[in-house]
C-alpha cells in the first residue's frame, strides 16, 4: 500500500510516482550486490514531497535483512530543467513485521543527499544516507542501464491503476480532406478500468482569416495496457466552450472518432488521429495530435506490422495513402511520422 501522507495544510496531492530500478546499497564503504527496489515519490502543489522506500531490505533471499518502511514527508523539490530534492532529518523506520530491524531502533538520521526526476517524472536516480547506529549505509537507486519509468498514480483515488497527467504537443488540423493549419495543443489523459479519457483543449483550426477556436473536445475510448497504452473508439459527445464565439456553442453534438492512439506509460507522449463532425453544421475536422517528428519517432507503431502508407509533406500536408515514392518531386517528405528523402532520378 503506497503511503500517502499530506506535504502541508492544505496541500493538493499533484501525483504519485512509483519508480522501479535497481538500488545498490554500500555499507561502510563496501557495495551489496544490486536488487530491484520501487521507490515512491507523491508530488504536492506547496513545493513538498514524500520520498517512501516500503519493506526496505538489505541483501537478497535468506541472507536479506528487513529494515522496514523509511518514509520521509515534507521534502522540498524544485524544478527547472529536472525536478530536484534534498533534504535531512530524523525519522522512525517502523514495519508491520515485529523482527523488522527498524522497530528496535530509535529515531534516526536519514539524509537523502541527491534525487534527481526527470521534467517529465519518468526517471529518478537518488542517493540515500541512512545512519543504523552502528552502521552507515548508502542507498544508490537508478544509476543502472536499466529503463527507469516512473509509474504515475492519481493522488486523489484509491484506484492504483488510474494514470492521468497533460501532453503538449503539435498537431494537424484538416477540414474535409484538405489540410488546413498546424497548432500547438494540450492534450488532457486520464486512464482508468481499461478507459482511456482525453481531452484536446481548445480545439483550434485556422480556415485562411486566423484561428477559430472550436472548443474543449473530450472523449473517453476502450483503451488496454502493456508496454504502453493502446487505446481508440468512437462516440457522440457535446463540445465544451466557455466563450459564445467558440465554434462549439454552434453545434448540440459532435460525433468523435479516435483511431491509432497510443502513449506511453508515463504519459510523456502521446500519438493519436482524431475526427471531430460538426454533426449540424455538416464539418469534419480530422486532427492528428503528436505528429511531429519529435514525438512520434520515439513511439513505436500500434502493432510490428502495421500497415501505415500515409504520406505528408514536410510542411505536413496530406498527400494519401499508398503514394508511388518514385513519382513524387524531389523533396522531404514524412511517412510514419518519420522523414525520407526524394531525390534526383
Amino acid at each position: 500500500m503506497t503511503p500517502v501522507i499530506p506535504g502541508g495544510n492544505g496541500a493538493k496531492l499533484l501525483r504519485t510516482v512509483v519508480y522501479t530500478d535497481d538500488l545498490v546499497i554500500n555499507i561502510s564503504g563496501d557495495d551489496m550486490q544490486p536488487q530491484t527496489q520501487d521507490i515512491t515519490v507523491a508530488y504536492y502543489d506547496n513545493g513538498m514531497a514524500t520520498l517512501s522506500i516500503m519493506n526496505f531490505i538489505m541483501g537478497e533471499g535468506e541472507d536479506g535483512m528487513l529494515v522496514g518502511d523509511i518514509v520521509l514527508d515534507s521534502v522540498p523539490y524544485t524544478e527547472s530543467d529536472s525536478v530536484r530534492m534534498s533534504i535531512l532529518k530524523n525519522i522512525f523506520i517502523t514495519s508491520d513485521n515485529p523482527d523488522a530491524m527498524g522497530n528496535a531502533l530509535p529515531e534516526i538520521p536519514v539524509e537523502i543527499k541527491s534525487a534527481t526526476s526527470s521534467i517529465n517524472y519518468d526517471k529518478l536516480t537518488a542517493v540515500i544516507g541512512i545512519d543504523l547506529e552502528d552502521m552507515y549505509v548508502t542507498v544508490n537507486f537508478g544509476f543502472s542501464d536499466k529503463t527507469n519509468t516512473g509509474e504515475v498514480e492519481n493522488g486523489d483515488s484509491d484506484n492504483g491503476d488510474k494514470k492521468e497527467d497533460f501532453v503538449i504537443d503539435n498537431y494537424f488540423a484538416t477540414v474535409n480532406g484538405a489540410f488546413l493549419s498546424t497548432h500547438n495543443g494540450m492534450t488532457l489523459l486520464s486512464y482508468a478500468n481499461d478507459k482511456m479519457k482525453l481531452t484536446l483543449v481548445d480545439m483550434t483550426v485556422d480556415l485562411g482569416d486566423g484561428d477559430i477556436v472550436i472548443g474543449d473536445v473530450e472523449v473517453e475510448v476502450p483503451a488496454t495496457k502493456s508496454e504502453m497504452f493502446y487505446f481508440e473508439g468512437e462516440d457522440t459527445v457535446k463540445i465544451k466552450t466557455d466563450d459564445i464565439y467558440e465554434i462549439g456553442n454552434q453545434t448540440d453534438f459532435a460525433r468523435v472518432k479516435v483511431s491509432d492512439g497510443r502513449s506511453k506509460l508515463g504519459m510523456t507522449k502521446v500519438f493519436y488521429e482524431m475526427e471531430v463532425e460538426l454533426i449540424d453544421l455538416g464539418v469534419t475536422f480530422t486532427i492528428n495530435f503528436g505528429d511531429s517528428l519529435n514525438s512520434v519517432k520515439e513511439i513505436p507503431s500500434l502493432t510490428d506490422n502495421l500497415d501505415d502508407t500515409r504520406v505528408y509533406t514536410i510542411n505536413g500536408t496530406y498527400l494519401g495513402d499508398h503514394v508511388d515514392i518514385n513519382r513524387l518531386p524531389v523533396g522531404i517528405y514524412i511517412k510514419k511520422g518519420k522523414k525520407f528523402v526524394v531525390r534526383s532520378k
